[in-house]
């Protein structure tokens, strides 16, 4: 993503004194990770939640030639690149339907 902005937030109500694992939630094809909006409030008070918005959906940078800008590669490329402090030893990953729309 050189020169392009990846959006993500950050949800995290656990106890500070409890070191919490990490769920990245991956929204499907043409949404964003608004999509896990009603999910958020319950599994954020056990675990550190993490939503971004894949490269060029949500309020990630636009992509000016997605035939070319799109692969699984750099998809897992730029979840690679979401910044977590400290950074997790271990992290849940769940998708909706994310794959299936991959060329």
């Amino acid at each position: 993503m050189t020169g392009r902005r990846l959006h993500y937030v950050v949800h995290d109500y656990t106890d500070r004194w409890r070191k919490a694992e990490t769920i990245i939630l991956i929204h499907g094809f043409a949404r964003s990770g608004e999509f896990w909006f009603n999910m958020v409030p319950y599994l954020a008070r056990f675990y550190r939640v993490i939503c971004p918005d894949l490269r060029g959906l949500g309020k990630s940078t636009p992509l000016h030639d997605p035939a070319r800008a799109l692969s699984l590669s750099a998809y897992i490329g730029d979840i690679a690149t979401v910044p977590t402090m400290p950074a997790p030893q271990r992290f849940i990953w769940s998708a909706k339907r994310s794959a299936a729309q991959l060329p």
